[in-house]
């Protein structure tokens, strides 16, 4: 019987309609030690009679019985017992390293019952060729964790001048003499502070003491007729009548604070709850420092919101009265003056003679 005395790799492409699945499958040696357990390790092991089935063709190859080893160039192939490897177009396959850390395996050998050996040498360009590859992408990593040289950085050379350049060009450059001067801007020195800058010198000249000029010694000149003239002939500044616009602003006062608690009266009642921005008057009841209970005057708010029936208003006129408790005993606080809020939030239930004003 023909007997597996190395690790090897099956050509298993016959049989694979679909050229996208690997066409090589990687065998233990140390299972399989006849061409009978090869066939039967390739039949259960690797699930041919599952859903991946060895396909010769349109035939499919389901007992070791229709399958058989050959030997083609430098590998063994499973194929169908009656394929001819001779006519069979595809290329060979070279041999694998047998793991990661071990080098390729460089012979097999196959003993059929007759006792014929046939060794099988790998390719020694191949085993090169991969080494090859493995040192540069080993290196080309080392090379790719060292960090970059950083780049120097060089001086510019010195600039030429115009004459210099010109002369290069070929183009002679224009005399000195018609050459654009740039204006120079000298900077302007601080001014010395002992040094008083005088304004009006004629008037020193004319007045050399604090003494006021007679009206004899008045030089005759144009005089504005707009400007008041002293006795002494000493000009006076004319006088700026400054514009007060706060006694000529009107204030807009609010037309509701001129209305009447009769007024007020009868206006039209509000039976609903009021819309948001309608303006109504109401009054609310409170307890007096007697504890008892008491309309308030005349109070009136725009309403801004309105949740199940509770308004939010912001008065305009009217004041919040704010109850404390003193001695089991709710009043007004008697401090001061009767602190106005400007919002105001209550029940729709709670407001008294409810009257709604009219729009603008």
């Amino acid at each position: 019987m023909d007997k597996i005395v190395s690790r090897v790799r099956i050509d298993l492409s016959e049989f694979y309609r679909d050229e996208r699945k690997s066409c090589l499958k990687s065998l233990d040696y140390s299972a399989l030690k006849k061409v009978s357990d090869l066939k039967n390790y390739i039949v259960t092991e690797m699930g041919i009679l599952g859903q991946t089935q060895l396909m010769l063709g349109n035939s499919i190859l389901l007992g070791s019985d229709d399958l058989r080893v050959i030997r083609d160039g430098d590998e063994l192939k499973l194929v169908s017992y009656d394929f001819n490897c001779l006519h069979s177009g595809r290329k060979s396959n070279v041999l694998e390293p047998a793991d990661d850390h071990s080098e390729a395996t460089s012979s097999m050998s196959v003993c059929s019952d007759d006792g014929l050996k046939a060794t099988v040498q790998s390719s020694l360009a191949a085993q090169a060729a991969e080494n090859f590859k493995n040192t540069v992408s080993q290196e080309g990593l080392e090379w790719m964790k060292e960090p970059l040289p950083k780049r120097k950085r060089s001086r510019r050379g010195r600039k030429k001048k115009a004459e210099e350049t010109s002369s290069e060009n070929g183009s002679a450059a224009p005399p000195k003499s018609h050459r654009f001067v740039p204006h120079k801007k000298f900077k302007q020195a601080s001014p010395d502070p002992k040094h008083h800058v005088k304004f009006d010198l004629k008037a020193e000249e004319d007045l050399p003491s604090n003494e006021l000029t007679p009206p004899s010694q008045i030089r005759p000149g144009k005089i504005n007729p707009s400007t008041p003239v002293k006795e002494n002939g000493n000009e006076e500044p004319p006088v700026v009548f400054k514009r007060d616009f706060r006694k000529e602003t009107v204030r807009i006062e609010n037309p509701y604070q001129t209305m009447s608690d009769q007024e007020l009266f009868d206006l039209p009642p509000v039976t609903k709850v009021p819309n948001i921005g309608e303006t109504i008057a109401f009054r609310v009841l409170f307890v007096n420092e007697d504890c008892v209970p008491e309309l308030s005057g005349w109070l009136i708010g725009n309403v801004i919101d309105e949740v199940e029936a509770v308004i939010n208003l912001k008065l305009i006129r009217g004041t919040n009265p704010k109850y404390q408790r003193r001695n089991d005993k709710f009043s007004i606080d008697d401090d001061g003056p009767e602190e106005i809020e400007d919002f105001m939030s209550l029940p729709f239930e709670e407001l008294a003679t409810p009257r709604l004003l009219p729009s603008d």
